[in-house]
């Protein structure tokens, strides 16, 4: 399922290295996309698009949720999870909008 996740909005992204990047409004849909399939949104990390390329910024910017897989049942990770993913998009997109992010999804079969 993850994998016909991200085919779903590959096109909408940036494909280098065997990873997609998304534009942050994209990702957000993504996570929108994931929450109807019960998939869990388990770490984002923030890129630049300098050039053409998608470069790593100097600092680390990014955001794991292997604690929140902890829940009681599938359906209360991806619930934590996504809202996470969610509320770390919102607030990184209102300072850059113009990055792009890669997000690591897990779905129940690799719970």
């Amino acid at each position: 399922m993850t994998d016909q996740i991200h085919q779903d909005f590959s096109d909408r992204g940036v494909s280098q290295g065997g990873e997609c990047y998304y534009p942050l409004n994209v990702a957000l849909e993504l996570v929108e996309s994931c929450n109807a399939k019960s998939v869990a949104v388990i770490g984002i990390e923030f890129f630049a698009f300098v050039g053409g390329r998608i470069q790593a910024l100097p600092t680390v910017n990014g955001a794991d949720w292997d604690d929140l897989l902890s829940a009681d049942t599938w359906d209360a990770a991806v619930t934590a999870c996504n809202q996470a993913t969610q509320l770390v998009l919102q607030d990184y997109a209102g300072t850059n909008p113009d990055h792009y992010c890669c997000l690591e999804l897990l779905d129940q079969s690799e719970w």
